[in-house]
C-alpha cells in the first residue's frame, strides 16, 4: 500500500515537472527585435546620359546590367497591441555592393561603355507591415556611392570632337529611390525578392565632359535569413 502511494506521488511529481518544462519552453520562446539577411542578385535596365551645355554626343537611352551582394536589417519588436513582430516591423536598412556596366549610344561610331562599382545605402519603409499579404512590400531611398572601374573606347570621336575617356571622373554619389517586395519563406525567413529603382547621377563625368549618368533598373535576388526573425 505504501509502495503504491509513493509510486503515485512520484508519477504525479514527474508529470508536474514535465508539464512545467513544456510550459517553460513555450514561455521562453525567443523573440528578436530585428532580422538580419544576406543575399545575391542580378539587375538590368536602362542607362541615361544627361548632357550639359556644349555636349552633343548622346543618341538615346541605353542598356545597363550588373549584379552583386546585399545585406539587410529589418527592425521590429512589438506592435501597438503588444504582439511580437520578430524583425518584421516598419523600418529597415539595406546595403549592397554591385558591379554595373553602362552602355550609352552615341552619335559617333562607338558607344560609350562605363564599368562601375556601386554601394547603395538605403533606408527602407514597410507601410503595410501589420498586414498579411503586403507586409514585405517596402519603399526605399538613400545615396549610392559609385566609382568608375573602366571606360571604353579610349578615345571617343563625335561631331569632329575627340574625348579621352580616361579623363572621365570615377566618383559619383547618386540619389536612389525605389520599391520592392520580398517573398519570405515562413519556415526559414529566406526567399526571393524583386525591386525597381531609379538612380539619379549628381556629378559630371569631368569638367570637359559635362554629363551625368543615371539609370532605371529592375532587380531579382535571393535573401538568406541569418540572425533574428521568427524562431
Amino acid at each position: 500500500m505504501k509502495k503504491s502511494i509513493i509510486l503515485s506521488l512520484l508519477l504525479a511529481c514527474f508529470s508536474l515537472g514535465a508539464s512545467a518544462q513544456f510550459s517553460g519552453e513555450d514561455v521562453s520562446k525567443k523573440h528578436y527585435n530585428y532580422q538580419f539577411s544576406i543575399g545575391v542578385h542580378a539587375m538590368g535596365g536602362l542607362s541615361m546620359l544627361s548632357e550639359g551645355d556644349g555636349l552633343e554626343i548622346y543618341d538615346g537611352s541605353s542598356l545597363s546590367f550588373g549584379g552583386g551582394v546585399a545585406a539587410n536589417v529589418r527592425f521590429g519588436g512589438k506592435d501597438s497591441r503588444g504582439r511580437y513582430l520578430d524583425g518584421q516591423g516598419m523600418f529597415g536598412l539595406g546595403a549592397e555592393l554591385n558591379f554595373k556596366q553602362y552602355t550609352m549610344k552615341t552619335l559617333g561610331s562607338d558607344d560609350l561603355k562605363l564599368s562601375y562599382f556601386e554601394v547603395p545605402l538605403l533606408v527602407q519603409f514597410y507601410p503595410f507591415y501589420n498586414g498579411k499579404q503586403m507586409r514585405n512590400f517596402y519603399i526605399e531611398a538613400g545615396p549610392t556611392i559609385s566609382g568608375s572601374l573602366s571606360s571604353k573606347p579610349d578615345m571617343l570621336v563625335c561631331n569632329n570632337m575627340q574625348y579621352k575617356t580616361g579623363d572621365l571622373k570615377g566618383f559619383d554619389i547618386k540619389a536612389s529611390v525605389g520599391l520592392g517586395y520580398r517573398f519570405d519563406s515562413q519556415s526559414a525567413n529566406s526567399g526571393f525578392y524583386v525591386s525597381a529603382r531609379y538612380n539619379f547621377g549628381t556629378s559630371d563625368l569631368s569638367d570637359s565632359f559635362p554629363a551625368k549618368v543615371s539609370s532605371a533598373e529592375l532587380t531579382i535576388g535571393y535573401m538568406f535569413g541569418c540572425i533574428g526573425g521568427k524562431k
